[in-house]
């Protein structure tokens, strides 16, 4: 890890604030911390600077999660920002409550083991190649190097409050700096916000640290100016919707009254000014692929009706809100244009259906070279991914979690298991790269719902893997969690918890977002699933070497199949050359789409042999289904290999 530059010079905001608009409110800066991606901004950030510069306020974003990442080097900031969980609050956690901290526990590297941390040690040492000393070096000079450079060099004298925006694993480093500024500086209103705030989460925060004077639960774009006019006029007290308040020894609780934005057209572009000042300063821009964040919707509309029992995304605001398409042209205009960047993050959780024909083709006809990220559901049809492509929509989230048509049912997904792999193979054809992962450990699962996998696996082995495997957590704001009886689900915080945060402190049954849980009948062995795991990692590498194939020629009255999967677990298999004739191509070229049986042998009468018998059409697609070209499920087929003609193979 490299050493904290100590020698950097302090900055001066006592200068910059002379020279603000005589009209100006007041100063207030919004701070983004470990463990933060610093290869983005924060659109909440962004937005809320916005909301404050149109109400008369100046507003500076303070990311010093990029300060760490320079410090200990971006690679391993990165390895450990994008671990799921919350794990990696325990790095800060050790300075703020441990021995050297408030001394509320003893989590220290060797106090983990006695304390039940093992698993937690395991998960922390893989984030740092396995090293001990390593771990105890990050959570202790380094994030002591960290914190004082934070407090010392910005004057926060000068803020009439500072705002912390806490998502994921950002809670143990925002309240440790914030003590220290409200140490330091006890005039300065702190402030909380973001995803971690959000209901009685957020109050529970509030509860246990007396350095927080206010948490904004939820959408902010109204109660964020309202409160900091209230700040301002020396109105502290004044009740804000959505907004808890600290008074003395009183605490005035506001989640309950949180009013989400209900015109998104209303809330503003988002400043990311700030992250590239300070990319630029840090001299991280060629060390990271900067993305940049944009929001055209909220909400998910397929939630708002058949919510999946295990998303907790949402939090509050389920019903979905979405930008005039217009509106968000122009922004994507206008936000490439002014940071001169061509990759953007849709922050949506679902792509509003619209879209498909009232703004990718817009932005399609833009000729414009995007990146975009959306998340999607995976039930599209082949021209709305093709309206994807063309717009540049080139990185989805699809939302597969299985393989398996019961499971999908028991997750509330509303997809099957053809249309994830029909899904898979037209991202393949058209060049989209499609982020799944595969979650196992659902109450009600069996043996039974995975015996077809390593089947699946192998003949999907020419089509983008899934990133990795592991068991579903029951999330807050999820059916999981507020319906859990009906589900027979037995909850608890997850361990990390009790060895992050003290629970002298913080009641953990309403901080947690992350849970565990029983339900009868439960196995955690999980022996069905460790077989699959090589598969996996077989299917990745072979994905990063571009080594397995499956794809189809066709010629006039014939297709010729060209197939070097192994399908039968073989160590290498030479390429196969399948010839199909007019009958078995026909039936393969129209089940490029999943189709019913009825379907395929009506279309093959028509055009090929009026006499073909439905017994004869099931034993022809039966075969192309035992030759691993077909998938079969019930009563449906898909035809899995590829054109040639694919953007994977170039065009």
């Amino acid at each position: 890890m490299h050493s904290c530059n100590q020698t950097l010079e302090v900055e001066t905001i006592n200068q910059l604030s002379g020279r603000l608009s005589p009209s100006c409110k007041g100063r207030l800066a919004l701070v983004y911390m470990p463990w933060g991606a610093a290869s983005r901004a924060s659109i909440a950030a962004g937005i809320l600077k916005e909301c404050a510069k149109h109400n008369g306020y100046s507003c500076d974003v303070h990311y010093l999660n990029m300060w760490f990442a320079q410090q200990i080097g971006v690679d391993l900031y990165t390895k450990i920002s994008e671990s799921y969980g919350i794990s990696p609050e325990w790095f800060f956690s050790c300075e703020l409550f441990g021995k050297t901290g408030l001394g509320l526990l003893s989590n220290s590297w060797s106090d983990l083991s006695a304390a039940g941390g093992d698993q937690l040690k395991d998960e922390l040492a893989k984030m740092l190649a396995g090293s001990s000393t390593s771990c105890e070096e990050l959570a202790g000079n380094a994030v002591r190097q960290f914190i004082e450079r934070c407090v010392n060099q910005i004057d926060w004298s000068v803020y009439l409050a500072v705002g912390f925006s806490s998502s994921f694993a950002q809670n143990t480093a925002s309240l440790l700096l914030a003590q220290r500024i409200r140490q330091a500086h006890p005039k300065v209103k702190i402030l909380f916000g973001g995803p971690n705030l959000d209901s009685e989460m957020g109050f529970e925060i509030l509860k246990g640290f007396e350095c927080i004077d206010y948490v904004v639960h939820g959408e902010a774009e109204e109660s964020f100016p309202r409160l900091l006019d209230n700040i301002s006029s020396g109105n502290d007290y004044a009740p804000v919707p959505g907004v808890s308040i600290r008074k003395g020894a009183e605490l005035i609780s506001g989640y309950m009254t949180v009013q989400p934005c209900q015109d998104l057209d209303k809330s503003p572009t988002p400043d990311y000014s700030d992250f590239f000042q300070e990319i630029e300063h840090s001299g991280l821009q060629n060390k990271l692929r900067i993305s940049v964040p944009f929001e055209s919707a909220r909400g998910c509309w397929w939630g708002a009706k058949h919510h999946c029992t295990f998303c907790g995304l949402n939090g509050t605001g389920m019903d979905f809100r979405k930008k005039n398409p217009a509106r968000v042209y122009e922004e994507l205009l206008s936000i490439s244009s002014t940071y001169q960047c061509l990759m953007l993050n849709a922050v949506d959780n679902i792509m509003a259906m619209e879209y498909f024909t009232q703004l990718l083709p817009q932005i399609a006809d833009s000729s414009i070279d995007f990146n975009i990220f959306y998340e999607v559901k995976a039930n599209l049809t082949r021209s709305q991914i093709k309206a994807m492509r063309d717009a540049g929509v080139v990185r989805i989230q699809p939302g597969i979690e299985s393989m398996n048509s019961r499971l999908l049912r028991l997750m509330g997904k509303g997809v099957t298991t053809i249309q994830n792999m029909q899904l898979l193979k037209w991202c393949h054809e058209f060049g989209i790269n499609p982020s799944w992962n595969v979650l196992y450990g659902f109450p009600g699962e069996t043996p039974d719902d995975y015996k077809d996998y390593q089947r699946i696996f192998r003949v999907l082995s020419h089509l983008c893997p899934p990133t990795g495997m592991g068991p579903v957590i029951f999330e807050r704001f999820s059916p999981y969690h507020f319906d859990r009886e009906k589900y027979g689900l037995r909850l608890r915080p997850q361990t990390f918890y009790n060895l992050i945060f003290p629970e002298s402190r913080l009641d953990m049954e309403r901080l947690a977002y992350y849970f565990d849980g029983d339900w009868e009948g439960k196995d955690d062995s999980f022996e069905y699933i460790n077989p699959l795991r090589p598969l996996v990692d077989n299917w990745q590498r072979s994905w990063k070497e571009k080594s397995i194939l499956c794809y189809y020629e066709k010629g006039p009255g014939f297709l010729t199949i060209y197939d070097n999967r192994c399908l039968n677990g073989e160590a290498s298999v030479s390429t196969r050359r399948i010839t199909l004739n007019e009958l078995r191509s026909k039936a393969y070229l129209f089940c490029d789409e999943h189709r019913s049986f009825r379907a395929i042998h009506e279309m093959l009468k028509k055009e090929v042999r009026s006499d073909l018998t439905a017994e004869d059409c099931r034993i022809k697609l039966q075969q192309l289904v035992d030759a691993g070209l077909m998938f079969r499920e019930e009563d449906r087929y898909l035809a899995l290999a590829v054109p040639k003609r694919s953007r994977s193979f170039g065009d």
